[in-house]
């Protein structure tokens, strides 16, 4: 499941559309064959020859594949060698064309552009195949992104299949911008106020030089930051009990039930039918082996995330009907997906915003794809959609529907988009990364993401005639696969994708999955269940970023830049207030000094709050990780409860940086100095007194637990000055402090983690 995309303009991509995408096209050596078939050749047993009736322009090239053994590889039609222009690098480009085929039968082609450049002789990228019906000429879009190191490509087109004959003509390969800026988004964004930790400690920043520094830049917003992006899918397989695990839940702000594949087995009110078309394994949305229906809203209810629920769509294609149509058969399902609608809320008012229809609708794997050899289209799926969105939202019309597509099955996203356009409120899509080992794979990836993104958006522009952007997009599966899914690395890696993800204005994303064994050291999970060195339902490093991202970022992504190391990363945010929240990213091997700029006010101090989570290698097996030095007893896995880690904080000011670990995410609140009577004021209950308060000469402080001269002493701006103070010990509990080296003032004492106001008079 990849992906790949880029963008410009509205009016720009208007403009290309109407003129045929003729301005740039790279492609110089007769590509629309008016007169011959020169620069171009196949292999295999065909024939080549011109004909003069084409698509667009007269003439086209005919292949006829005389002999196969039903191999793609049997026949093949390329073209000669193009050079790829400079403006055409580092950009998303689209390659289209136009193909017909004779005979009865409906045939496939696959398409693959074999680029040259100076680190390797010959990569590719493909697509999968597309399906051409005999009769008129169909238009072919597939995107493909060239590096700036690229320098020459050739087309391949197999075709091998079947014999019968091919007529090809009108090729067009051109960039395309998109400006993902602009897309629309479906989630209500909401102003977010810091809350200050409570639980703190206090550090000293060191003051110095710095080669490395992020700059922020508080007037460019990027994006809005919606609450729904910090997602999970909440499977049913979950169980039950995963209501006694809420704590667990409450910095995510969606959740994605029942499943991925199994939506398309799921029947949500445990009525199964006694007759399918086909034979499978049905699910029951009111077994007590899952995560049932009713289990969910109470889920749903005791946290403060929007939930998507996932429609079985393929019931439109393996049920029974008496009247054996394909017309009744997704009337059936319709009517038994608006039930559900009508269940949760008409019957029990649950307000449930986001629908999906259907898993991976594309996928051969999802049960009701092939049905007894009727395999699913994408016009099909498209116009099954719009009766599906009819009958739901004729119970509800608040409702918004969202529709499947792939993130490179680009014949079947023109299918549904075309045939669907008018009713879809946002897109599904879903992608996975296998490699994730270091900074370039990981931001190989997210720009895989990015050209991705955008080629939905174009293809939204082709096919529907709404602008790029118009309908807005929900990231509802992603996830890394391979051995780094436990380790660090990927801690590193989600967080990253996630801040990808605010960038490019993605309305909802819910990772794949919450809770899910371990096979060696694999695992899709981010929280962790049957794992010998890591006890169940702890998270795991790649658990953390929700949870951090959810206390330490803002409701605005602002412009952040990194300078020095090329192996940081930042994304920074503000709150409605205009506090700033920041995550910064070590992927290097070695610790690394890290100054912050972000226009400090008349050279004054500010305070900082800060987790950092870092392990100490990401090799292979190592699930060990680190928040702010507290971690777990056991070989892997991290601090149990993260809520019992404290906060580090610190004044900062324009000398100072903070030292990043290596293999580390730091999350960072910048607060205005006079945040730190507001943190103080927050504590409502402590477990020691202090008297008098006002004082001149001398506190005293009594403990429910030994002070053992641990407390500490801090002023307005949070510089520790303990040192200007000493004590009499009455008892353990019971101690004398001196305060006549302090001048008048308010301070704050801190003991056992817990902090009171006190003045000097």
């Amino acid at each position: 499941m990849n992906m790949k995309i880029r963008i410009f303009t509205v009016f720009v991509l208007t403009l290309l559309v109407i003129n045929g995408y003729s301005q740039n096209n790279i492609i110089t050596d007769n590509p629309g064959f008016e007169n011959n078939t020169n620069g171009w050749y196949t292999t295999g047993n065909t024939e080549l020859t011109h004909i003069t009736q084409g698509a667009e322009t007269p003439g086209a090239a005919k292949v006829t594949v005389i002999s196969t053994n039903g191999n793609f590889n049997n026949a093949k039609f390329k073209s000669s060698e193009i050079t790829i222009p400079q403006e055409n690098k580092n950009r998303l480009n689209f390659l289209t064309f136009y193909v017909k085929t004779t005979g009865n039968i409906s045939k496939t082609l696959k398409i693959f552009v074999r680029i040259t450049n100076g680190y390797s002789g010959n990569y590719i990228q493909k697509s999968r195949s597309y399906s051409v019906v005999p009769g008129d000429f169909k238009e072919i879009t597939f995107p493909v992104f060239f590096k700036p190191e690229d320098n020459a490509l050739t087309l391949e087109i197999q075709i091998g299949e079947y014999t019968g004959d091919y007529i090809f003509d009108d090729f067009k390969l051109f960039y395309q911008e998109i400006d993902l800026s602009q897309c629309n988004q479906f989630g209500e964004w909401k102003p977010k106020e810091l809350t200050i930790p409570e639980n703190i400690e206090w550090k000293s920043l060191p003051e110095g030089e710095c080669s490395n520094k992020v700059t922020i830049d508080k007037n460019t917003v990027i994006a809005p930051v919606l609450h729904e992006q910090l997602g999970v899918n909440s499977n049913f397989r979950s169980k039950n009990t995963i209501l006694t695990r809420l704590n667990l839940y409450g910095e995510f702000g969606a959740f994605r039930f029942p499943a991925g594949s199994g939506s398309n087995q799921y029947f949500w009110d445990g009525n199964i039918p006694d007759t399918f078309l086909i034979d499978f394994n049905a699910y029951s949305g009111t077994s007590p082996n899952f995560l049932d229906i009713n289990h969910f809203l109470q889920f749903k209810d005791s946290l403060n995330g929007e939930p998507t629920i996932v429609i079985n769509y393929f019931y439109a294609r393996y049920g029974y009907t008496p009247e054996g149509t394909r017309d009744a058969r997704v009337k059936q399902a319709a009517e038994y997906a608006a039930a559900w609608v009508h269940y949760y809320n008409i019957e029990h008012n649950a307000n449930i915003k986001y629908w999906e229809i259907g898993n991976e609708c594309y996928g051969p794997w999802e049960t009701g794809y092939d049905v007894n050899g009727s395999i699913v289209t994408g016009k099909e799926y498209g116009e099954d959609f719009c009766v599906f969105a009819e009958k739901m939202k004729a119970v509800d019309s608040t409702i918004k529907i969202g529709a499947v597509l792939g993130s490179d099955y680009y014949d079947w996203n023109a299918q549904v988009l075309e045939a669907a356009k008018n009713s879809i409120d946002f897109l599904i899509i879903h992608q996975y990364y296998n490699n994730i080992s270091n900074v370039n794979e990981v931001n190989e990836d997210l720009s895989t993401t990015d050209n991705n993104l955008k080629a939905f958006q174009f293809f939204v522009s082709k096919y529907t005639g709404k602008p790029a952007g118009s309908i807005p997009v929900a990231f509802t599966e992603y996830n890394s696969q391979g051995y780094h899914t436990t380790t660090m690395q990927n801690g590193l890696f989600i967080a990253d994708f996630l801040g990808n993800l605010i960038k490019d204005r993605v309305s909802l994303s819910t990772i794949w999955v919450n809770e899910w064994g371990i096979n060696g050291n694999e695992t899709h999970g981010i929280i962790s269940r049957g794992d010998p060195d890591q006890p169940d339902y702890t998270a795991r490093p790649s658990y953390t970023p929700y949870y951090y991202y959810g206390k330490c970022f803002g409701d605005k992504m602002i412009k952040a830049t990194v300078s020095g190391n090329k192996n940081l990363k930042a994304y920074a945010s503000t709150f409605s207030k205009g506090e700033i929240g920041l995550a910064i990213f070590n992927y290097s091997g070695l610790e690394q000094k890290i100054a912050i700029d972000y226009g400090f006010d008349n050279n004054e101090t500010d305070t900082v709050y800060y987790y950092t989570v870092n392990a100490d290698n990401i090799n292979e097996g190592n699930k060990k990780f680190y928040v702010n030095g507290f971690t777990g007893n056991t070989p892997g896995g991290g601090p149990v409860n993260l809520d019992e880690v404290p906060a580090f904080a610190a004044t900062i000011n324009q000398n100072s940086y903070f030292i990043a670990p290596r293999h580390s995410v730091t999350y960072m609140i910048v607060a205005k100095k006079d945040s730190t009577s507001g943190l103080i004021e927050n504590y409502s209950q402590q477990n020691f007194i202090l008297f008098p308060n006002p004082a001149t000469g001398k506190i005293q402080l009594k403990s429910d637990e030994p002070v053992n001269g641990n407390y500490k002493i801090f002023d307005e701006s949070g510089k520790d000055i303990t040192a200007l103070t000493f004590t009499d010990k009455i008892s353990s509990n019971d101690v004398i402090i001196y305060i006549e080296k302090l001048h008048p003032g308010i301070y704050f004492l801190q003991n056992n983690g817990q902090i009171i106001k006190f003045v000097k008079k």
